[in-house]
């Protein structure tokens, strides 16, 4: 396999945000040839006319279509499992709130800890932890999708995008320090 673009860390990245699918895809001549006349590989091709390595890369595109047609399915029907966070200015804290099917609960984060609880993706980009100062805050909280939220930073960072799993996991922990 060829790794045009580096091998990446798509390990990782499925781990960190528990993606439940991921492709890794061959480059062949007949895809590259069809992507630049702008014709998808799929509708380009015969499956009976097709070498060995062409099949598995049809094979492989054909098993990224079901997924992403089941997953949606599933998203699109899930009502129980709903997640909210936003800033409160006036409590300067973050409030997330996860609704499942078994209960309910909202936990109240200053901004501080959040930041530097979620630090793997900032240390990626070269910040380090104790650079982040304490009075930070969210200027933006933007959803994508039903996983995981991007946040600007009031010192500008804006580069890292935070999952659903990773924040609550976060909150957890930091909910049983304060118990204890």
């Amino acid at each position: 396999k060829y790794f045009p673009f580096g091998q990446g860390h798509k390990d990782e990245l499925v781990n960190r945000y528990a993606i439940k699918n991921s492709y890794t895809f061959p480059i062949s001549e007949s895809t590259s040839s069809a992507g630049d006349n702008g014709i998808p590989f799929m509708a380009s091709s015969c499956y009976d006319e097709l070498d060995v390595t062409e099949k598995e890369l049809w094979d492989t595109y054909e098993a990224l279509g079901k997924a992403v047609v089941s997953e949606t399915e599933k998203i699109k029907n899930d009502k129980t499992n709903v997640f909210s966070i936003h800033y409160s200015p006036e409590r300067s804290s973050i409030i997330v709130r996860f609704i499942d099917q078994d209960a309910a609960v909202e936990y109240v984060v200053k901004p501080v800890e959040l930041r530097k609880g979620l630090s793997k993706t900032s240390e990626m980009l070269g910040m380090k932890t104790e650079d982040v100062p304490e009075d930070i805050h969210p200027v933006e909280i933007e959803l994508k999708g039903k996983y995981a939220v991007g946040i600007t930073w009031s010192d500008g960072h804006d580069a890292s995008i935070y999952s659903r799993e990773e924040i609550r996991k976060l909150c957890e922990t930091l909910d049983s320090k304060a118990k204890t």
